[in-house]
């Protein structure tokens, strides 16, 4: 991802929420250097795109789809991969095979569901800012064995 692809990402966004200054949304991201350019920033706020960033180097605690979605899409590509082997004895997967894998696999883990329980799990709706302690917010630091 880059500037330009981030900023032509938030255009989309702003064309099929119907977002304005009147009426905002709330975007909340990773802190790659893309999401928080001028250009970026400009045109979300300006278009009334609140953008929330969670810090870097935290845990999987305040990141919604780490709470709810990914775990459960990898037990269902799993399955589905699992269950091409099965009906294709001998065959090797391959690039051609995997985007109905990963499309089964997201009918069944990127549900409205799965996605409110990641807003919950994190605090963001409904609001709750004491789900977190101090703690859950300190950066991850490497540890180094010599």
């Amino acid at each position: 991802m880059n500037e330009e692809v981030f900023v032509d990402y938030l255009k989309h966004i702003i064309q099929h929420t119907r977002c304005s200054p009147e009426n905002k949304i709330l975007l909340i991201l990773d802190s790659h250097d893309t999401h928080i350019s001028l250009s970026a920033v400009d045109t979300a706020s300006s278009h009334g795109v609140e953008l929330l960033t969670i810090p870097p180097h935290t845990s999987h605690r305040p990141q919604p789809l780490d709470r709810s979605v990914y775990g459960p899409f990898k037990t269902a590509y799993n399955r589905a991969m699992d269950g091409w082997l099965r009906s294709n004895p001998g065959k090797t997967v391959t690039i051609y095979d995997i985007p109905a894998l990963v499309n089964q696999a997201q009918m069944t883990a990127i549900t409205p569901a799965n996605l409110t329980a990641g807003s919950q799990a994190t605090g963001i709706h409904p609001f709750n800012r004491d789900i977190f302690s101090e703690i859950d917010f300190l950066v991850l630091s490497r540890l180094t064995v010599s």
